[in-house]
């Protein structure tokens, strides 16, 4: 008895790989039947002159050109954000 079963377990591990990669292919198909489809992409919002964010209070340490230590401070700095056009424009301005 113990024979019969060494031999059908020897015959039945030579398809463990085929049958293991067969349920990996099998899982796989399934996850990718099961996602769901990307969103449309809606049209760019126009652009709108407001702030991005707000700090208070605000202070930074930096150097000049020169290498000398400066500081940069405001009671509440404001940063603004730029279209495609201004980033463009600017990007021309500083080359």
């Amino acid at each position: 008895m113990i024979n019969f079963l060494r031999n059908t377990w020897q015959q039945l591990s030579l398809y463990l790989p085929v049958v293991l990669m067969g349920l990996l292919a099998f899982g796989t198909y399934w996850l990718v039947r099961s996602t769901p489809q990307p969103m449309p992409v809606d049209a760019p919002a126009p652009a709108r002159h407001e702030a991005d964010y707000f700090l208070r209070k605000f202070s930074v340490k930096t150097f000049d050109d020169a290498g000398h230590p400066m500081r940069v401070t405001s009671p509440t700095p404001t940063h603004w954000k730029l279209t495609l056009s201004e980033s463009a424009r600017l990007a021309r301005e500083v080359t």
